[in-house]
């Protein structure tokens, strides 16, 4: 499996756990409204039927998962289920006068996060091929009676089909826009790992002893012969200042000298373990692209 499938897969594994939870919130919702409001519990039962339905698809799919090998095909197929889902939620809660047609733009995003523009708008075709045709099924089944009225009918198409395909456009337009962006910083971040271990290979391949500070002379990098020269461990000097590690040097990182100028500083040390040394230290100063100094690098022998 590669990289841009693990990422399709773990998206699917979010879509079937978000999908357990918003129908449960929802279904719970309006079946303890209904409920408390003294209403036939008919209803209440038959909200059941597509949470036992959402739970059973997704376990099952989720335990199928690892073995599937179009993740594309399946990631299509669980949400053509959610709209089927969605359309029989519609069905049992008033067909026309349903307050849960918003749904469907939610199985739209799903889809945009899974499988960008193609997948938003294949999905926003097919909830509309399905809401219109659950509208139109149940205008002639009442025909006669007030719930059939045109009106109402002609105003919930006008009003969420446009609006899938809207969602669809903004939804696949985001999620193209993130998934690019989550890329390109995987990439920078790959470019400055590779900079960063080869910057480490260069430094411990110099043969003399580097210390790297921030501008006031605190110490963020100690080389391997660094710490045999001095007998310190890395660990035991960042963070402190150079001056600390070597109390003879002159150079003190107050700003005073010109922070452009390389200097040289010979001065006694006396190591961790007693033995008296002279060493020759560099300073020269670390500029970002603006010229402006970030730290320094210094090189002793």
């Amino acid at each position: 499996m590669n990289e841009e499938q693990g990422e399709l897969a773990r998206k699917i594994k979010w879509l079937l756990f978000l999908r357990v939870v918003i129908l449960s919130f929802f279904l719970g919702a309006t079946a303890l409204f209904h409920f408390f409001k003294g209403g036939d519990t008919g209803l209440f039962r038959s909200l059941q039927m597509p949470l036992i339905a959402a739970y059973v698809i997704s376990i099952s799919s989720a335990l199928v998962l690892p073995w599937v090998r179009n993740l594309v095909f399946f990631a299509h197929a669980q949400v053509d289920f959610d709209v089927l889902l969605i359309t029989g939620i519609v069905f049992m809660t008033g067909d026309i006068e349903s307050p849960f047609p918003f749904l469907y733009n939610m199985a739209i995003i799903n889809s945009a996060i899974l499988l960008f523009y193609l997948g938003s708008f294949i999905t926003a075709g097919f909830s509309s091929l399905c809401y219109g045709a659950l509208l139109l099924w149940s205008h002639y089944r009442w025909a006669g009676t007030i719930a059939s009225g045109e009106g109402q009918l002609l105003m919930n198409l006008t009003l969420n089909i446009p609006t899938f395909f809207i969602i669809a456009s903004l939804s696949g337009f985001l999620a193209r826009k993130l998934f690019e962006a989550e890329r390109l910083l995987m990439e920078k971040q790959k470019e400055y790992l590779d900079l960063e271990a080869l910057k480490e290979a260069l430094i411990q391949g110099v043969g003399s002893g580097v210390a790297i500070t921030d501008i006031k002379g605190h110490i963020n990098y100690f080389n391997t012969q660094a710490q045999a020269l001095t007998s310190l461990q890395e660990g035991a000097v960042k963070g402190k200042k150079l001056s600390d590690i070597f109390p003879s040097l002159t150079y003190t990182f107050d700003g005073i000298q010109d922070s452009k100028k390389v200097t040289v500083d010979d001065f006694a040390f006396t190591d961790s373990q007693g033995r008296d040394k002279h060493l020759r230290l560099t300073v020269a100063p670390l500029s970002d692209p603006g010229q402006k100094a970030v730290g320094y690098v210094s090189i002793f022998e």
